[in-house]
């Protein structure tokens, strides 16, 4: 699993995404949680984000 910034609307999102492969072998990613907006993640808002997962 690893972090990914994305773009919509104007504005920038943080999911966490999970990585496999199909059984054809080709690479698929999976939204695993949308964790919000860039903008709006502080650091008293992170860790209990962290620790939720």
């Amino acid at each position: 699993m690893y972090t990914k910034i994305t773009n919509s609307g104007g504005r920038r999102y943080l999911q966490l995404v999970e990585g496999y492969r199909t059984d054809e072998g080709k690479v698929r990613h999976k939204v695993v949680a949308n964790l919000g907006r860039i903008d709006d993640l502080t650091a008293d808002k992170l860790d209990p984000l962290i620790n939720g997962l």
